[in-house]
């Protein structure tokens, strides 16, 4: 008898704390799935457990998408984390509307913002928005997103380049197959080549872009120009890129010239190696 006692005062407790926190969690995904409807009417609850929340259109999609983002996080944290930071042990909030433009007014409304982006994260909240429109590489560029600023706040205040550059490069990194490549897909590689053998990468223009409404006038060239500047600098200088970024965490000032120095772009070398790894077959 006495073992049963001791037993139960054991057990009850823990089951009580399970049940609490199913409660909440349940809540959480109701109210979350609550929100999203008015916005997409087909919105749905997917999912809602200790580690995941889901709330999508798509069932399947959304609960196979959120898995991903997950175990994307997960694996990013777990073998890049000396650089991105190891994010916050919680769950994920994984939102997606049936489109881009609905995900896109949900996020005016909130923010104020009238960007019109893929997807967004809130690092507050543990939450990626998106759509079911969204791509893998997409749904991968926000969980960098989360993974940064839930590790550093300061990392939302990075320059524009670098804020949208490092989950572009990482996006395209294979858990399976973990390597940092050029950051650009296959079937993107002949036009980027073509591209930058045209034109050379402007190394002054996008360093010294520090607003992003600046940034947001041409996301195409932008957006394609800092995935491969991080990219190139993850491939060939790894530590000192490390260390830049450590400044940039701690200083808001100066970053154009810390980077010429740092990575001394005065050297003929720096940007025939930059442009040749652009332009590689």
């Amino acid at each position: 008898m006495n073992q049963v006692l001791k037993a139960a005062v054991v057990i009850v407790p823990i089951l009580l704390v399970l049940l609490l926190l199913h409660a909440c969690t349940g809540r959480d995904g109701r109210r979350w799935e609550s929100k999203l409807q008015g916005y997409d009417p087909r919105a749905q609850l997917v999912e809602d457990s200790a580690e995941l929340v889901v709330v999508a259109s798509d069932p399947k999609w959304g609960r196979a998408a959120g898995r991903h983002a997950l175990a994307y996080k997960r694996f990013l944290a777990a073998r890049y984390g000396d650089l991105l930071g190891k994010g916050r042990d919680r769950r994920l909030l994984f939102l997606a509307f049936s489109t881009t433009e609905q995900m896109q007014r949900y996020h005016t409304d909130k923010t104020g913002d009238r960007t019109h982006p893929g997807g967004f994260h809130d690092p507050s909240r543990g939450a990626i928005f998106l759509s079911v429109e969204s791509s893998i590489s997409t749904i991968r560029h926000e969980t960098v997103h989360l993974l940064m600023s839930e590790s550093d706040r300061r990392d939302m205040r990075l320059s524009p380049w670098l804020i949208e550059g490092i989950p572009e490069a990482f996006s395209r990194v294979d858990p399976a197959r973990p390597k940092i490549g050029p950051g650009i897909p296959e079937t993107d590689r002949e036009w980027v080549r073509t591209t930058y053998r045209r034109q050379r990468l402007d190394l002054h223009r996008l360093l010294t872009i520090e607003d992003y409404e600046v940034f947001w006038r041409d996301p195409e060239r932008n957006y394609r120009d800092a995935r491969s500047l991080v990219a190139f600098l993850l491939r060939t200088r790894p530590e000192t890129f490390a260390e830049y970024l450590g400044y940039e965490r701690r200083s808001e000032t100066g970053r154009a010239k810390a980077f010429r120095e740092l990575f001394r772009t005065a050297d003929p070398r720096f940007g025939n190696e930059l442009n040749a790894f652009l332009t590689e077959k």
